[in-house]
């Protein structure tokens, strides 16, 4: 008789199982990253045997198990393990929508597993819905400081209770605590397991985004009962989001963005594809150059990007438009000191308009959000701190100045402006397009192809 053991991985007794069936699981519990012109990918075992034990994560259960009862019916589960918290004492206050509902119920009903929304769509809403339904100790894991705090009132907002802290030098355990991933990738295997024993449930939130060794780690020393992924984009630039679904479980709820605009949830964007004009002093990287010269080449092109007057002005020009309309103005790049120089020359030309950086001090940034979002500060020029969880659901006009490939990102970034706010009757999105530069121009090519599969939308061409 073969046992399988549950509690933060899947410990299969491999004793009279048959090697056939034993390959498959190794093979199913194995994935190959994206191939990529540096080199060719080598597959990642998520596996490992000591004698005769196969040790797994946890996500593949739903195909594990008929499996192993098909081959042997006196099969022993023994979920002790697993950790089912302590009582939450608290029940969720909120009307929800009738696709939340659906989604709770959902993620309660499969256990484990992701949750796939577009932004707006409420993922922290349904994960502390289904919280409140299954009435037990949760933990929280976020990617940044802005993201805890961000999920700390709504905890308060939709449970009634103060949220615990874990990261950002504080460490307060209570029944519902958000933790930074950056700390718990930083404690002991042996802390990380013992931790896990006071709570139930564990949520992780942008869940795609977290490297795969780090997710793997530390997910596989959680033994909470309940363990969901809350995702936007699930699809990975390394290609590994099959180890998303291995160590966080299958997708246990998907809503489309066409579903919710047709629903009147979110709204449909324009998408302005604007040439800049902008011509590059070097010329493109000669196919026998070693990759490093590659890097710092590309490095010199956003240094020299960043720094161009023209495109620089014609950002502000895009900016300045949307502010004398009385828009709400977003602003993204990926470089601080862009930031701060666009936010000069707009305030040079008389609008009010701060950068937003993860340099800032906390009492700075968090006085610039509040701003924001109270409609007392009309323009923000950010980094990459805003590319996941900035909820402010009035911005209107959205202007990528800084040329990215990531597909992820490049859907977060479109979604800003997505959500709908009273007053508010349109929402567009201005992409600075530098079609001089072919790599400049492969990045462009990446966006159009996230902008059509997952907004159905083809950009509108706009000169400078």
């Amino acid at each position: 008789m073969s046992t399988l053991r549950l509690s933060c991985i899947a410990d299969l007794t491999t004793t009279g199982l048959p090697e056939p069936l034993l390959a498959e699981i190794r093979q199913r519990n194995t994935v190959t990253p994206a191939t990529t012109k540096r080199k060719e990918p080598e597959p990642v075992p998520y596996w490992r045997e000591v004698g005769d034990r196969l040790l797994l994560p946890r996500g593949d259960l739903a195909w594990l198990l008929p499996r192993l009862r098909a081959e042997d019916p006196t099969l022993r589960v023994d979920a002790s393990g697993s950790s089912t918290g302590s009582p939450l004492g608290a029940t969720f206050r909120g009307r929800s929508r009738p696709y939340q509902d659906e989604a709770t119920e959902a993620l309660v009903r499969g256990q484990q597993g992701t949750l796939n929304l577009p932004p707006g769509g409420g993922k922290t809403w349904v994960a502390l819905q289904a919280i409140g339904q299954v009435g037990r100790t949760a933990l929280i894991l976020v990617g940044t400081k802005d993201l805890l705090e961000q999920w700390q009132q709504e905890i308060w907002n939709r449970l009634g209770i103060t949220a615990g802290t874990l990261g950002i030098g504080r460490h307060d355990l209570r029944t519902v605590t958000v933790a930074t991933t950056q700390t718990l990738s930083r404690l002991s295997d042996r802390v990380l397991y013992g931790l896990s024993a006071y709570f139930g449930v564990s949520v992780y939130d942008e869940a795609h985004s977290v490297p795969a060794r780090t997710l793997f780690r530390v997910q596989n020393l959680l033994r909470c009962s309940y363990r969901w992924g809350l995702s936007a984009t699930p699809e990975r630039e390394d290609g590994m989001q099959g180890a998303l679904a291995l160590v966080m479980g299958p997708e246990l709820y998907r809503r489309g963005y066409p579903e919710m605009v047709a629903d009147g949830y979110l709204m449909h964007p324009r998408i302005f594809a604007v040439s800049t004009g902008f011509r590059p002093s070097e010329k493109a990287s000669p196919a026998d150059r070693t990759i490093r010269e590659k890097l710092r080449a590309s490095h010199r092109l956003d240094q020299e990007l960043i720094r161009s007057p023209r495109r620089n002005k014609l950002i502000v020009d895009l900016a300045a438009a949307g502010l004398v309309q009385g828009q709400t103005v977003l602003i993204l790049t990926n470089r601080v000191s862009h930031a701060n120089a666009l936010a000069s020359q707009l305030r040079v030309a008389g609008y009010d308009a701060l950068p937003l950086t993860g340099r800032l001090r906390d009492h700075i940034r968090k006085a610039i959000f509040r701003r924001f979002r109270e409609k007392k500060l009309r323009c923000v020029i950010a980094t990459q701190l805003a590319d996941y969880g900035l909820d402010i659901p009035h911005i209107e006009r959205t202007i990528a100045a800084f040329p990215i490939k990531a597909k992820g990102r490049t859907s977060q970034r479109t979604g800003r402006g997505l959500r709908i706010s009273i007053g508010k009757t349109r929402t567009e999105f201005f992409d600075l397009v530098d079609t001089l530069s072919p790599i400049l121009a492969r990045r462009y090519a990446v966006r159009c192809k996230v902008y059509e599969a997952s907004f159905g939308i083809t950009p509108e061409t706009q000169k400078a």
